[in-house]
């Protein structure tokens, strides 16, 4: 109103100098009524303009924050993962820049920016977002972890002064976070039971335990639910026991073993047979508490390396497994694995998985059907995820081996 109301007193002042210039010329007799009249319509077009513009500017903020709400930025960050697992990083990066704009303490999200930037040479941007990472980041980043990471940019020049600043930030942290030890104890463990619509304690039901990656949480692959509830199979998502990720305070996401490694003694014995351990009796829980027809195991990534670790060392606790984007891990060498007991096993793989390589997941295939194994392989035009028809194709496989 301020700003109106100066601009009512400018075109008032104007026309007084235009009357007294005409007087000073001598045309007095000058006829202003057409003036007074034309100047009068140009202020309530002006009103008129501001007061719509007040409207408009309100009614635009207000358009903002619903497109703010209405995105789905889950959506968008999966798309991102996708793209980044497939290699189209200038894709990933389209995604994950719309969610990290909203979300800009995510140290996971920021890392994925910088890995992408790092792939397709922009090494300053690199550096810029490994600094974000940083700076959120709970967990000691070797710089042995970011070579790796970031190794298409870091000898780059242009990347040798975030290198540095990386190196002082893990000094200085060195000195005030002391070092890492661990205790082995006893402690509860989280899992989360989907039943069936239509469930009947008295009917025979499939069980299918899924074990999330690493870094993931048993609400990765919930949405996914409904199709097991229609197929009558209970869908049960344990939680890994390792917090992985902790930022803000919130618990976003776990591990299935311990991956902090600048711990003088390797604690991964203890910690993947605590995982085993836990498996096994969410299994025996899961057979004393529903009538089970058939139970399977099935995992992502870590969890379906896991998956291959405790099934096979277990067979006769299981009626088969599913390997989703997963490795042998478990078995370095041949004669590790054990002998085939007849369980039936189902390999699923990108063939563009760019984290866990495709040619991994030919390898279970190729070693356990070397072994007599009944396995069946999967492959599709992907990345590093499970896509929706991939895991109906999976659920077909239960309906088929039970």
């Amino acid at each position: 109103m301020r700003r109106l109301s100066g601009i009512l007193d400018w075109l008032r002042r104007s026309f007084a100098a235009l009357r007294m210039t005409g007087e000073e010329l001598g045309r007095p007799e000058f006829d202003y009524s057409f003036l007074r009249m034309t100047m009068r319509y140009l202020c309530i077009a002006l009103c008129l303009g501001f007061l719509f513009g007040c409207a408009t500017s309100n009614q635009k903020v207000v358009t903002d924050v619903y497109s703010l709400l209405d995105k789905d930025y889950a959506s968008v960050r999966a798309q991102g993962n996708v793209a980044m697992g497939q290699g189209d990083y200038d894709q990933a990066l389209e995604h994950f820049l719309q969610v990290w704009q909203s979300n800009r303490d995510d140290f996971n999200l920021t890392y994925a920016i910088a890995i992408c930037y790092s792939e397709i040479g922009e090494a300053e941007l690199a550096g810029r977002f490994l600094l974000e990472t940083l700076k959120y980041f709970v967990h000691e980043l070797s710089m042995e972890q970011i070579a790796e990471a970031l190794y298409n940019v870091y000898e780059d020049e242009a990347f040798a002064e975030y290198r540095e600043k990386a190196k002082e930030h893990n000094e200085a942290l060195s000195k005030t976070r002391g070092e890492i030890s661990y205790i082995t104890t006893t402690t509860k463990n989280v899992y989360r039971t989907v039943l069936p619509d239509d469930f009947d304690k008295e009917n025979e039901y499939s069980i299918l335990i899924f074990m999330h990656g690493h870094g993931g949480s048993p609400f990765n692959f919930a949405p996914y639910s409904p199709l097991l509830q229609e197929r009558d199979i209970i869908f049960v998502q344990p939680q890994g026991p390792y917090p992985w990720d902790i930022t803000l305070g919130r618990n976003t996401s776990f591990s299935w073993g311990i991956m902090d490694y600048s711990a003088e003694t390797d604690p991964d014995d203890i910690s993947w047979n605590h995982t085993m351990n836990f498996i096994l009796a969410l299994s025996h829980e899961l057979k004393a508490q529903y009538n089970v027809k058939s139970l399977y195991l099935s995992g992502f990534s870590q969890g379906g390396g896991q998956t291959m670790g405790i099934g096979l060392r277990n067979q006769d606790m299981f009626d088969g497994l599913i390997c989703f984007g997963g490795a042998l891990w478990s078995f370095e060498h041949e004669e590790e694995l054990p002998s085939n007991q007849g369980i039936p096993v189902l390999v699923v793989h990108g063939e563009n998985d760019t984290v866990v390589s495709y040619e991994q997941g030919i390898e279970i295939f190729e070693r356990l059907e070397s072994l007599g194994y009944e396995v069946d392989l999967q492959t599709f035009e992907g990345g590093h995820n499970i896509p929706r028809e991939e895991f109906i194709k999976a659920l077909e496989w239960i309906k088929k081996t039970k």
